[in-house]
């Protein structure tokens, strides 16, 4: 699920000096994590044919995916905030269309897995010290 791929993401981070995500735990669903973007919570920012699906009493779907991750602008101002590695299991987030990392203080290689992720169209990864690639498929 969507909420293991950003766990593995949480336990690679080996400082967090903002405490950016301090919420990121067992006791809220993942749609209230700090900059996690789900379909359901975030309804205008997506067509109609999408947040149709939405339950009105505002609880989240038993299937809610992460439409996008958006830390990089929750890291500003000051440089990074986040000193952590992307998990291979980041391909795993078929659904999400944006990812905003930039600036966060990300390292290591930019996994392939990232090749999976069809429905990609913003990645912002500048201002890291990540090698390598974006894979294209």
């Amino acid at each position: 699920t969507d909420r293991l791929v950003l766990e593995a993401f949480r336990d690679s981070v080996t400082r967090d000096v903002r405490d950016l995500l301090g919420n990121w735990n067992n006791d809220t669903h993942p749609c209230e994590w700090c900059g996690v973007l789900c379909m359901c919570s975030t309804p205008q920012l997506y067509p109609s044919y999408i947040a149709r699906d939405c339950p009105e009493d505002g609880r989240y779907p038993d299937k809610e995916r992460v439409f996008g991750i958006d830390l990089g602008t929750s890291a500003r101002p000051g440089g990074p905030g986040i000193m952590a590695t992307l998990p291979t299991e980041i391909g795993l987030l078929s659904e999400t269309r944006m990812m905003y990392m930039h600036g966060l203080g990300l390292s290591g290689t930019v996994p392939t897995e990232f090749g999976r992720m069809s429905n990609l169209v913003r990645l912002f990864l500048m201002l890291n010290s990540l090698t390598g690639t974006i894979p294209s498929e």
